[in-house]
């Protein structure tokens, strides 16, 4: 029977965002223990009211964003 870190990283391998995930690993350096911040932020022009640009930890992989 496989580990749970093993059976986790077999999920994460098959995960449709594993591209993603890799992207954070490598960012973090192999770091172990990073912050993981969760929330959401949107920019809007002033002027305009468009929406710029939003970001939702919650769509993304793990649910959190992981910073050093």
């Amino acid at each position: 029977m496989a580990s749970s870190a093993v059976r986790d990283l077999l999920h994460l391998v098959n995960h449709p965002d594993f591209d993603r995930a890799q992207q954070q690993i490598e960012h973090l350096g192999g770091c172990t223990e990073p912050v993981r911040l969760t929330g959401h932020t949107v920019t809007v022009d002033t002027t305009t009211g468009e929406v710029l640009r939003s970001y939702n930890s919650s769509r993304v992989l793990g649910t959190a964003t992981a910073l050093l």
